[in-house]
């Protein structure tokens, strides 16, 4: 028997375009950062899918969990925060469903990827120490 858990099933959710991004024109993106993160993530995503991950019928519990992986709505951790926990549950009998969904536009290129990331959380830094001084 094949188990769905090593050849999961992707489910477009929007197979004619999300509505607000039917012409969104940037292509989805793998990147991967090398120790000391040495995760996979994906961004630029146009196209919001689920990703089926269903346990051998034998084991299966009848749960079923929505996985939603993280990545501050610029890229998405869809390994370590996706795949690896929907292996994770579907080992232990629950179906799980990775969703990609769409997130902020970002670089094209991996190096103007990491100056687009560092600007954007070194003036979200300056504003919690603005709202920190603000609130005492």
């Amino acid at each position: 028997m094949l188990d769905s858990a090593f050849s999961p099933e992707v489910i477009p959710l929007w197979p004619d375009g999300a509505p607000g991004s039917e012409h969104w024109s940037q292509q989805e993106q793998e990147t991967y950062l090398p120790l000391p993160f040495d995760v996979k993530f994906v961004r630029n995503i146009a196209q919001p899918t689920l990703t089926a991950y269903l346990p051998d019928p034998s084991v299966a519990t009848g749960t079923a969990v929505v996985v939603c992986p993280g990545g501050v709505f610029h890229y998405l951790s869809i390994e370590s925060e996706g795949t690896d926990v929907a292996r994770w549950l579907c080992a232990r009998g629950i179906a799980a469903f990775v969703l990609k969904y769409r997130v902020l536009q970002t670089e094209a290129r991996d190096e103007d990827l990491i100056k687009q990331l560092q600007d954007r959380f070194t003036n979200l830094m300056k504003l919690m120490n603005l709202c920190s001084r603000l609130s005492r």
